[in-house]
């Protein structure tokens, strides 16, 4: 079904995303109210698949694909036998009347999600190259929402801090 919802920010994108993808630069030759990355991430589709309605909905398939599987991940992660509860209450909110349709929210989440990922995976394994990619995600995320990724650096910053300070503190020895 090639149909564009009403109420939405989806034409807005898919036209930013096919001028920049016949060449023009976002806030130099046309100017939005969102942020830029949704517009660029769409137009990375547009130069690989060509400009069809298709193409944006590979995009919006992969985006989605990539938020729901990341939630199960991390849902079984830290719920343990309670995985499928946050999946199912991110798909009953997440998934509207509004859905299918591209947008930055969804964008955002995506790459939230990752950071996140990031940060799960650097617990167990303390590798320094996990920590950076979660910071450019969160760099990511601000060329999408800037107010979303500034509150997920922040996120991050604080997420370190509590981990540096319950490592470096020594558990309380008391005699028997």
């Amino acid at each position: 079904m090639r149909l564009i919802q009403q109420r939405t920010d989806e034409g807005t994108f898919l036209i930013g995303a096919l001028r920049i993808a016949h060449g023009e630069v976002f806030a130099r030759d046309y100017f939005e109210t969102m942020g830029p990355g949704t517009f660029y991430w769409l137009a990375i589709f547009f130069k690989l698949f060509g400009t069809t309605f298709l193409a944006s909905r590979l995009c919006l398939f992969l985006t989605t694909l990539g938020s729901t599987t990341l939630m199960i991940f991390l849902s079984r992660r830290v719920c343990g036998d309670y995985w499928k509860l946050p999946c199912m209450i991110m798909i009953g909110t997440y998934y509207g009347s509004l859905w299918p349709a591209i947008s930055h929210h969804s964008d955002s989440n995506l790459l939230v999600l990752l950071a996140v990922t990031c940060l799960v995976v650097w617990l167990d394994k303390h590798s320094n190259l996990l920590l950076m990619a979660a910071g450019i995600l969160a760099g990511m995320t601000t060329f999408v929402i800037l107010p979303k990724g500034a509150l997920l650096l922040f996120a991050i910053l604080i997420w370190l801090l509590i981990v540096k300070n319950l490592t470096q503190r020594p558990f309380p020895h008391y005699p028997m």
